[in-house]
């Protein structure tokens, strides 16, 4: 078998408006949106028939895409960034929503009809066929009896976590794609359900208590040479009874770089925050790289506190 083209552009679908925001028919939508967060992605930049964005996955540009007409009016968007970027069908993934599929479950398929999802149909009217596709799972445990209005509704409160679990994963597995082929996706994705993979997922733990170590010690985020660092703030103390803490200041390594993990989050972050404030901005902000950024803070730190600089407590 010929090895897959490489996925080029990325399209979530969706309905445009407001009123769609957040319904079972958009997680095409929000999927995109999440990856684009992710990835550090620029500006949306407003087309005729969408809007698009690029991120830099494994290492190279993929184009994000949002149709801006309604769902049943997809392939006008998806033929329309085609032409555009000279792309064929084969080099762009759909992200749709699936009521067949249970809410937790997805399916990469490398081509094929579109079944009775009305933006499909548009898009392989347009396109044809050879497109790859990943279907998400929408249906609930109670599905109404009008699917029309069950699909353009809001998710429930209490589907909420799960809903946030299904979006990151897809996220998970359109990076797969990106940096693998569609036969790797399938392998890894196709049949599983998220709600048991994350049952049985370890919970990482910190090297340290983070909300515990030195609460009023300072850092300062900054930007340089285009990386982002942490450096610790100078020495307050002055005179003789301050030498040993401005040559270990001098001395020590002030700075930590942490591009390439979490880049976007930390570049939010303006003015001064307190070591013990990372904890939390490590949990809510980076759930995915927490181990990995918790294991360099650790370092830093440790590191400080072997000069005098700082105090574990």
């Amino acid at each position: 078998m010929d090895k897959d083209p490489q996925i080029q552009l990325v399209v979530g679908l969706g309905n445009p408006g407001k009123e769609y925001r957040g319904s079972r028919h958009n997680i095409g939508f929000a999927v995109v949106e999440a990856l684009a967060e992710r990835h550090g992605a620029g500006d949306w930049r407003i087309e005729a028939t969408h809007r698009e964005t690029i991120a830099q996955i494994g290492g190279r540009p993929v184009v994000i895409a949002q149709p801006s007409m309604f769902m049943n009016r997809s392939g006008q968007a998806v033929a329309a960034l085609i032409k555009g970027t000279d792309l064929t069908p084969a080099e762009i993934l759909v992200i749709v929503d699936d009521i067949d599929l249970a809410l937790g479950r997805l399916r990469f398929r490398r081509d094929g009809g579109p079944g009775t999802h009305n933006g499909l149909r548009d898009i392989c009217s347009e396109v044809g066929e050879g497109f790859p596709r990943l279907r998400v799972g929408v249906r609930g445990a109670d599905v109404w009896t009008d699917l029309a209005a069950y699909v353009l509704s809001p998710f429930p409160e209490n589907e909420g976590p799960m809903v946030g679990r299904v979006i990151s994963h897809c996220v998970d597995s359109v990076e797969t794609v990106v940096n693998n082929d569609i036969q790797t996706a399938m392998n890894r994705f196709n049949g599983v359900r998220i709600e048991e993979q994350e049952a049985q997922a370890p919970t990482p733990t910190p090297a340290w208590p983070l909300a515990e170590v030195c609460p009023q010690r300072l850092a300062q985020w900054v930007e340089a040479d285009g990386a982002v660092v942490v450096e610790c703030l100078r020495p307050t103390v002055r005179g003789l009874k301050g030498i040993g803490a401005w040559l270990s200041w001098w001395t020590g390594p002030q700075r930590i770089r942490l591009d390439q993990v979490g880049s976007a989050v930390w570049l939010r972050l303006d003015g001064q925050v307190s070591l013990g404030q990372v904890a939390e901005l490590l949990s809510e902000e980076m759930p995915d790289d927490r181990e990995h950024m918790v294991g360099r803070i650790d370092l830093f730190v440790r590191t400080l506190a072997s000069q005098g600089v700082l105090r574990l407590s």
